[in-house]
């Protein structure tokens, strides 16, 4: 029990000096639509000196440069998702006060450990996952809990190219892709308004990172991303041009209304990032973007319904598909070793005739050689009874009654010599 309470104690105070010393460090908040440069962002910001944790996503053909997204942290943010029916290509609205559910309570807890432990020590710290721009009012009072230097760092890109990108990636339809983009920006720079922040486009970022970094820095007072000198060659090595696969045209008239939505939308952000806009005129702009989205959504809303019965009918019919190639297999496992008791078994009959052909033979021998003594007994029989015939006779005639005293008296001769 004292072992038990020491332990105790100690895990208690191990808890909160991390606590402590999460509660004086700052954290970066890097939020975007997925295949804006978040990715591109992030690494550059790892190489100046923000901690991103121990365990990444690992490169993959599509992002071979990294995500630079922390594999727990994904997986909590997909474990909210699911919880709330949603997918990360949803477009319907979260329920009202999602955020504030007693059952994401286990998921804030796991979280909150999850970053005491991981960034506990480290003075400037980040975190990355596009999925984080839905689900900015979960994640807002939680890092707030941990620390009041909450910063966060918007990332966009012409949403043609983004939609481009994830019709090649996931074969996502144009549209779709560009409605994703409206939500996800949309999205996040309300939610994010009375934090600080800073706003990046990726095409600046390809254009001049460095310029960018000190703008970001001094927007969000982080020193750390003004010294670039240390990691240029290695972020210069990093921030290739291979990083943009895809390119907007000049003239997007010809893409439809939802393209020159979404374009407009786009413009004015980029005026307000430089300076040739206001907050309030970007804003204007947005809400009808948010009109567009919400009418969308409600379109939305009965297809990803329907969808979401056939993929559960979907998941019932695998799961029956599963259960009968499980029995298929059980079959086929029965029906091989029934064969091979069949054969053990023809084999045994095989030997079985080869035995009884072999008795069969011997049989036939000792039936013959039976026959054979019968025949010898037979003769034997008539040859005695000949000689008792014979013997018979003799002892009828008249030679062996008058040598009969002669007999006698020869008896009588060897009986007195012994």
């Amino acid at each position: 029990m004292q072992r038990q309470a020491e332990v105790s104690a100690h895990s208690e105070e191990t808890g909160s000096a991390q606590a402590e010393a999460l509660n004086r460090s700052t954290v970066v908040l890097v939020v975007g639509m997925h295949r804006s440069g978040t990715s591109a962002a992030a690494g550059i910001l790892q190489r100046l000196g923000v901690a991103l944790g121990s365990d990444l996503l690992a490169a993959r053909p599509d992002s071979p440069k990294g995500y630079f997204e922390h594999r727990r942290l994904v997986e909590g943010n997909e474990a909210i998702l699911a919880r709330l029916r949603r997918t990360s290509t949803d477009l319907r609205p979260f329920p009202a006060s999602w955020h504030a559910s007693p059952g994401l309570g286990d998921q804030r807890e796991q979280l909150k450990k999850f970053l005491r432990t991981e960034f506990s020590g480290q003075a400037v710290w980040g975190l990355k996952d596009p999925r984080i721009c839905r689900l900015l009012p979960f994640w807002i009072p939680l890092l707030r809990e941990l620390t009041p230097n909450l910063k966060i760092l918007l990332v966009a890109r012409n949403p043609y190219e983004v939609a481009r990108s994830l019709e090649a990636r996931d074969q996502l339809p144009m549209e779709h892709g560009q409605m994703l983009w409206l939500q996800h920006v949309l999205e996040a720079e309300l939610k994010t308004r009375l934090l600080p922040r800073s706003v990046l486009l990726f095409e600046d970022l390809l254009r001049d990172w460095r310029g960018e970094m000190r703008r970001i820095a001094a927007e969000l007072d982080l020193p750390v991303l003004a010294d670039t000198t240390g990691a240029s060659a290695e972020i210069e090595s990093f921030l290739t041009r291979e990083l943009r696969h895809h390119t907007a045209p000049t003239n997007l008239t010809r893409e439809g209304p939802l393209s020159q939505e979404t374009q407009r939308v786009y413009q004015a952000l980029s005026a307000w990032v430089t300076g040739e806009a206001t907050a309030e005129e970007f804003r204007a702009r947005s809400r009808e973007g948010t009109k567009l989205l919400e009418a969308a959504a409600s379109m939305w809303a009965p297809l990803s319904e329907r969808l979401e019965a056939s993929e559960q009918e979907a998941l019932e019919r695998r799961d029956e598909i599963r259960r009968l190639h499980e029995e298929l297999q059980r079959i086929g496992e029965l029906a091989e070793r029934v064969g091979a008791e069949r054969d053990v078994a023809r084999d045994a009959l095989n030997d079985s005739m080869v035995d009884l052909t072999v008795l069969r033979d011997e049989a036939e021998g000792i039936r013959s050689d039976l026959d054979w003594a019968r025949g010898q007994l037979s003769r034997s029989e008539e040859a005695r009874q000949r000689a008792e015939d014979a013997l018979a006779w003799a002892y009828q005639t008249r030679s062996w009654r008058i040598t009969a005293p002669l007999r006698f008296a020869t008896a009588l001769g060897r009986k007195w010599s012994r």
